[in-house]
Parts: structure tokens; C-alpha cells; sequence
């Protein structure tokens, strides 16, 4: 079974909180999310500036990538290689 531990540990990341949170939030899902979806089930979970530079660490890693739509809504879904 891929649980977020073993994605990350295979791109040589830290298992820190709120990466965990977002790659399984993401494997949870079947399509992209925003990143009000992400963090819609605990808001507060973790700080703007947390959140954000996860996002950025985790898409330089390639263990996600951002999707913008025709609105400028921007999305983000797992890589598939996992």
C-alpha cells in the first residue's frame, strides 16, 4: 500500500507534519485539489507560510504538480510515478 511516508522517504524528504498531510490528503482524492480543499477538514491545521512552502518543496520534488485552470484556479494532484 503507498502511504505518504513512503512517498516521501523514496524522494529523500522528511516525513515533517504537514507534508504527510497533504501527499495523503492528495492520495486520498481521486482529482486535483485546491489548496482550500486540502486544508478544508482542519483550517488551521498549519500556518500560511508552513503550508505554502510544503507546496512549493513537494512540486520541486515532483511529488506534485500544480494545474492552473482557465479561471487561474490552480489545483494540485500527485505525480503519477508513485
Amino acid at each position: 500500500m503507498i502511504t505518504a511516508e513512503k512517498i516521501l522517504h523514496k524522494y529523500g524528504l522528511k516525513g515533517t507534519g504537514c507534508r504527510k498531510f497533504i501527499v495523503s490528503r492528495l492520495l486520498e482524492s481521486e482529482m486535483a485539489l485546491s489548496e482550500n480543499e486540502i486544508k478544508e477538514e482542519v483550517p488551521d491545521l498549519f500556518d500560511r507560510v508552513t503550508f505554502y512552502r510544503t507546496l512549493i518543496t513537494l512540486e520541486e520534488s515532483e511529488i506534485i504538480h500544480k494545474i492552473v485552470l482557465n479561471d487561474n484556479l490552480v489545483k494540485y494532484a500527485l505525480n503519477k510515478r508513485h
